[in-house]
């Protein structure tokens, strides 16, 4: 009996034991599933509630979900967690498959903490354990770009003595080689080389490809190494974007590499779209020999972080894409490659005043800080040039209705202006006409008293009287002030000085009242009833003080994200304001114009970059581009090129110093790339000033003006 029941608890364990070890890979298995498809906090939560750390067991599965947990807590930023679950894992599962990862993990982990010197040891460690050539070769270079740009003499003989097999001793070796070279010690570096090939019997390919480099740059030696800086988001929210600008920098530089004098490293540091590692990056480009200069970040509010670092350390930092304002104030060492959003508003009010001849403005832009910056910018800039600002127009959130403001406008002409908006011009019953300034315009009036006494006929338009005031009483007779001017049937006319002009004055024999002779459509009775229509229009508002005047051909501002214009152009389509629509660098998107630029038809607009396919050069760059990535260049990706393809220029110009660049850049008079012009000015030292001009009008876009 005793023998069946242990029998049978023997039989339970195992199905116990069956079911739980499905369990456990399901899990495993949906785990991996979240981490490759990005969702790595899923995927660790699912490990967590597998794998009891408290509890390791030396099976598979517990190795793998060890394995996992690492990697999701290195993928999450917990370099922490994944340095000390490395150790653990070295412990427990000391022959893994798993274990050449698992320390090249530990290193990643100690150089995103700075910490340099204790990295390279386990990243050396992964490369003696590891049987794939890729990875091997791979945590090679990894291991170069750290000794290159963070190690000393002194950190590279320390971690000799800690190598533990021959094919560590070489590499490390070759890496202390390399900084001699690098340093200008070239007497050190040749010794040394004579020495290593001596010690070694065999070496593997990988280092024997490093060792003839060497040989070849010390035998090169006038060959200068140059490292440049890279602060870019390659993963994260932002990572489209940032491996496009990476793209275009890397094709700038492998295109005219072998036309260097000197050798040009990138140094690629992903800042995750995270402003911290971006100042953290920062200060490491700061410690590293030879970097003369940072190309990044991306975004405004990093470029904003990492500014002060790059002045004290007197590093140069070229942003491609910030445009906030007051970058290029922040320091000598900042160059604002995009212009800020005051120098975009600047533009366009300048060229409208100045080109387009437009002197009243309307402003329409969302009330957040964009649209403030950016109008601001426009109305101080109007206001210098002698324009005026009718009204700013802000809307909040999206704007899917803003009609009632559209309605508020109300296009007259330059006497009905006049009329509406001078509170010494009165009108009552269309009969009394007192003028407290000296001109009164009238359209079609046949009749012009002018200020010394001279009556003119035929079709004249002003009338104009000495004095202040001209009273017309029941449309019979005109009176002058001073008693000099006295008509009572237009039949008798006496002037001050007797002149009298006139070539069909006569044909006037009796008028009873000038009601008469003001019957034809475009007299003034018919104006002054438009008048006072307008008036009407006003009075009974609201709040009349809300009406926009406008007159002729105002400029409308469109200073709207792209994602509002679908909102905004359709609405104020309704309207059909005889108006020159003008925009921000925003509407230039040929998406964006296709669908809502006949909205606004003859908007003109400005953009910081123009891609010009027959400009020379550009359809072979075109497709370089395309045959190297495998898609189309963006626009950040040619912004990219630029920057590389400037600072390229300025180093094989004679500047290969920090101090020597940040000097080139402050005194650069233009450069011009492949999709747009690069220029610093005294009114905007370290700012792009450059704008290009265009009009969408009848589906095309026009380049009116490149500056």
């Amino acid at each position: 009996m005793k023998k069946r029941i242990l029998i049978f608890t023997i039989i339970i364990s195992i199905i116990s034991f069956s079911a739980a070890a499905d369990t456990s890979k399901k899990n495993i298995d949906d785990a991996v599933k979240r981490y490759q498809n990005g969702n790595y906090y899923g995927a660790l939560t699912k490990l967590e509630k597998t794998f009891d750390l408290n509890n390791i067991q030396n099976d598979a599965y517990s190795s793998v979900a060890l394995f996992m947990t690492i990697k999701c807590h290195y993928k999450l930023n917990n370099y922490n967690s994944a340095i000390t679950l490395s150790r653990i894992f070295g412990e427990h599962f000391p022959t893994s498959r798993y274990l050449a990862d698992i320390y090249f993990i530990k290193s990643q982990s100690l150089v995103n903490k700075n910490n340099y010197n204790t990295a390279i040891l386990p990243a050396i460690e992964a490369e003696s354990l590891t049987d794939d050539l890729n990875f091997s070769n791979e945590i090679k270079k990894f291991i170069k770009k750290i000794s290159s740009a963070f190690l000393s003499e002194s950190d590279l003989n320390q971690i000799l003595s800690l190598t533990k097999t021959e094919n560590q001793y070489i590499f490390v070796k070759l890496l202390l080689i390399e900084k001699y070279i690098n340093t200008g010690n070239f007497a050190k570096a040749k010794k040394t080389i004579e020495k290593t090939e001596k010690e070694i019997d065999q070496i593997d390919y990988f280092s024997k490809t490093y060792l003839n480099i060497l040989k070849h740059n010390l035998t090169n030696s006038n060959t200068e190494e140059i490292n440049i800086g890279i602060v870019l988001p390659l993963s994260g929210p932002n990572s489209i974007p940032g491996n496009n600008i990476l793209d275009g920098i890397k094709l700038a530089l492998n295109k005219y590499k072998d036309q260097l004098s000197t050798e040009i490293n990138l140094i690629i540091l992903d800042n995750k779209s995270d402003t911290k590692k971006a100042i953290k990056h920062t200060h490491q480009f700061s410690q590293m020999k030879n970097c003369v200069a940072v190309i990044g970040p991306l975004s405004s509010q990093s470029a904003i972080a990492m500014s002060p670092i790059c002045n004290i350390m007197k590093l140069p930092m070229l942003t491609p894409t910030a445009t906030e304002n007051g970058l290029g104030n922040m320091g000598e060492y900042i160059f604002q490659l995009s212009p800020d959003q005051d120098e975009r508003g600047y533009a366009i009010a300048d060229y409208s005043i100045n080109k387009l001849k437009l002197n009243d403005f309307i402003t329409i832009a969302p009330s957040n800080e964009y649209g403030r910056a950016m109008i601001n910018s426009f109305n101080k800039t109007v206001g210098k040039k002698e324009g005026k600002v009718i009204e700013n127009i802000w809307y909040q959130g999206t704007p899917k209705d803003i009609r009632n403001e559209f309605d508020r406008i109300i296009e007259v002409d330059s006497l009905t202006y006049e009329f509406i908006n001078n509170d010494s011009l009165f009108i009552d019953s269309l009969q009394t006409l007192i003028i407290q300034n000296n001109s009164f315009f009238i359209d079609s009036l046949q009749t012009l008293i002018t200020q010394n006494d001279t009556l003119l006929h035929d079709s004249l338009h002003t009338l104009i009287t000495q004095n202040d005031t001209l009273l017309i009483d029941s449309l019979h007779t005109l009176i002058t002030q001073n008693d000099t001017l006295l008509i009572d049937s237009l039949q008798i006319l006496i002037t001050k000085n007797d002149s009298l002009y006139s070539d069909s004055i006569f044909t006037i024999n009796s008028i009873d009242t000038l009601e008469k002779y003001f019957s034809y459509d475009d007299s003034v009775f018919s104006y002054f009833n438009y008048i006072d229509s307008i008036k009407n229009i006003i009075s009974s508002n609201p709040d009349s003080n809300n009406i926009l005047s406008i007159i002729g051909k105002t400029g409308i501002y469109l200073a709207i994200p792209r994602e509002d214009i679908k909102y905004v152009a359709p609405q104020i389509a309704k309207y059909d304001f005889i108006a020159q629509y003008l925009g921000d660098a925003n509407w230039f998107d040929t998406n964006i114009l296709n669908k809502y630029g006949n909205y606004v038809n003859e908007i003109i607009f400005i953009s910081d970059h123009l891609w010009l396919r027959e400009k020379n050069g550009n359809d072979k760059l075109l497709e370089e581009y395309k045959k190297i990535n495998g898609k189309t260049p963006t626009r950040v990706g040619l912004y990219g090129y630029d920057t590389m393809l400037l600072l390229l220029n300025l180093i094989e110009s004679g500047n290969r110093s920090k101090e020597e660049i940040k000097n080139a850049l402050s005194d650069l008079d233009t450069f011009i790339g492949p999709i747009r012009k690069i220029s610093f000015t005294s009114r905007k030292p370290r700012v792009n000033t450059t704008m290009n001009y265009l009009q969408f009008k009848n589906n095309r876009i026009i380049v009116l003006e490149r500056e």
